[in-house]
C-alpha cells in the first residue's frame, strides 16, 4: 500500500508539473504578444507582416491596417490579462504549498466524476465534505464511482490531487 501511495505522489507531482509547463508556454506567448503591441505603438509596424498572415487577412490588413491592428491587440490583450489573472489566481498562489508539499486533507463523497474513457488517465471528480462544501479536482487514476466516500489530499487554487483512501 506506501507503494500505491509513493506512485500516486509521483503522478500528481507530474500532473502538477505538466500544468505549470502549459502555464508557462501561455506565458511566453504572452510576453511574446507585448513585444508586438509595444513595437507597433513604438516603431507603428503591423502587428503581423504579410508574411505571417493568413491569404483572407492580407487584403483587409492592406484596405483598414488600423482596424487590423487594433482588432488583433484586443485580442492579445485579452490573452495577456487571461494569463496574469490565472497567473495571479492559481499558480502564483499555489506554488508555496507546492513548495511546501502543504495540501489540503478532505473527506468527501463523490457526487460526480468525469472521465474520457475507462483507462488510467486523468480524471475529474466533484465531492463534498461533511461541511457541505463542493470539492472539485482532477487526479490521475481509475474512475471512481459516485456515492463512495474517499479521503484525498488535493491543493485547492490548482485543482488538482489524489485519492488517498476509499472509505465507502
Amino acid at each position: 500500500m506506501r507503494g500505491d501511495i509513493l506512485i500516486m505522489y509521483l503522478i500528481t507531482k507530474l500532473l502538477i508539473l505538466e500544468h505549470y509547463i502549459f502555464y508557462i508556454i501561455g506565458l511566453i506567448l504572452a510576453i511574446y504578444f507585448i513585444i508586438k503591441i509595444l513595437k507597433y505603438i513604438i516603431k507603428k509596424e503591423n502587428i503581423f507582416t504579410d508574411k505571417k498572415a493568413a491569404e483572407f487577412a492580407k487584403e483587409w490588413m492592406k484596405k483598414y491596417p488600423l482596424r487590423y491592428n487594433i482588432a488583433i491587440i484586443i485580442i492579445m490583450s485579452l490573452w495577456i490579462f487571461f494569463v496574469i489573472y490565472v497567473g495571479i489566481i492559481m499558480y502564483l498562489k499555489e506554488l508555496p504549498n507546492i513548495i511546501k508539499n502543504k495540501y489540503e486533507i478532505e473527506e468527501c463523497i463523490v457526487e460526480n466524476a468525469y472521465t474520457k474513457s475507462d483507462r488510467l488517465e486523468e480524471q475529474s471528480i466533484y465531492c463534498k465534505n461533511d461541511n457541505g462544501d463542493t470539492i472539485h479536482f482532477s487526479y490521475y487514476g481509475e474512475l471512481i464511482s459516485e456515492g463512495l466516500k474517499i479521503k484525498v489530499y488535493y491543493y485547492k487554487h490548482i485543482e488538482i490531487g489524489q485519492i488517498v483512501e476509499i472509505i465507502e
